[in-house]
C-alpha cells in the first residue's frame, strides 16, 4: 500500500496514518516533507511529524517547529526538543 496515499485517505486509521509517517521518515521522503507543516496542525498525528522532522536537514522545518513549539503539549516539546537537538541545522 502507497504511505503517501495512506495519509491523504480520511477513512486511513490512526495508527496506519503514524506508521506511514514513520516508513516515509525512514526513506527522507520528499513529499513527506512538503507535508509536514500540515501534519503539525493536527493534533492526533503532531507528535509522528515532529519525530519526522529529524529525518530530515531542512532549515525551513526546524523553522516551522521552533515558530509551533511554545503551542506545543508538554510531551511534544520533549520531543520538539530532541528533534532540534538531532540537527545542527535545527539549532
Amino acid at each position: 500500500v502507497n504511505k503517501r496515499k495512506i495519509l491523504n485517505n480520511l477513512e486511513a486509521n490512526l495508527a496506519e496514518k503514524k506508521n506511514a509517517i514513520k516508513r516515509l521518515a525512514i526513506k527522507q521522503n520528499p513529499e513527506l516533507q512538503k507535508i509536514i507543516p500540515k501534519l503539525l496542525e493536527d493534533k492526533e498525528l503532531r507528535l509522528e511529524a515532529i519525530k519526522a522532522i529529524a529525518a530530515y536537514d531542512s532549515q525551513d522545518l526546524g523553522r516551522t517547529l521552533f515558530q509551533k513549539y511554545s503551542s506545543l503539549a508538554a510531551a511534544e516539546k520533549e520531543e520538539a526538543n530532541l528533534t532540534m537537538a538531532s540537527r545542527p541545522t535545527y539549532c
